[in-house]
């Protein structure tokens, strides 16, 4: 939480042309409550706000609630955060009741469905050399979606784990 709300309230001072000056052993609920501060002020000279979170669910320290975005955010701002389901076979609405924000023309939520083999290919011939050779290897393809069950995480953690072996990768067998 300390790091998550200091970066926030760090790069938001910056947007809003201010500097802060706490201390990073300030305790996150201080953090927290200057982002909230931030996010209900416009920015500067009509500029618009696009707030990326990734990895809600990934909170180690901290509790993504309804308290976690101010209601009434100026105008021209916008919040973007993802996050993995709940629950098995729960929806991404799941998330809006948690933050809050289930109200009718507030927020959307949007369900993505697993990478396709199609798609983990695309994932593969989109990488540099040697690893753009593995979208052509169907058996390499299939083993990837079969591990992964098509999600973009796993996929993105095995692609990792196969750039650290280098020109070997382009060997890879199943």
């Amino acid at each position: 939480a300390g790091v998550v709300f200091a970066s926030l309230a760090l790069q938001l001072a910056q947007f809003h042309g201010e500097s802060l000056h706490m201390q990073f052993d300030t305790p996150a609920l201080i953090w927290r409550a200057t982002v909230t501060r931030y996010l209900t002020r416009p920015l500067p000279d009509g500029r618009r706000l696009v707030l990326i979170l990734d990895g809600l669910d990934e909170a180690a320290d901290w509790h993504a609630g309804p308290d976690l975005f101010p209601h009434g955010l100026p105008g021209p701002s916008r919040v973007l955060a993802s996050a993995r389901l709940l629950e098995p076979h729960s929806e991404a609405r799941s998330w809006l009741v948690r933050l809050d924000l289930n109200r009718p023309g507030l927020a959307a939520a949007h369900d993505l469905p697993p990478l396709t083999r199609s798609g983990i290919t695309d994932v593969l011939l989109g990488m540099q050399s040697p690893l753009d050779g593995l979208g052509d290897r169907a058996e390499i393809v299939a083993t990837l979606h079969h591990l992964s069950q098509g999600d973009p995480l796993l996929i993105g953690l095995y692609v990792d784990a196969l750039r650290g072996h280098g020109e070997s990768a382009a060997w890879l067998r199943p």
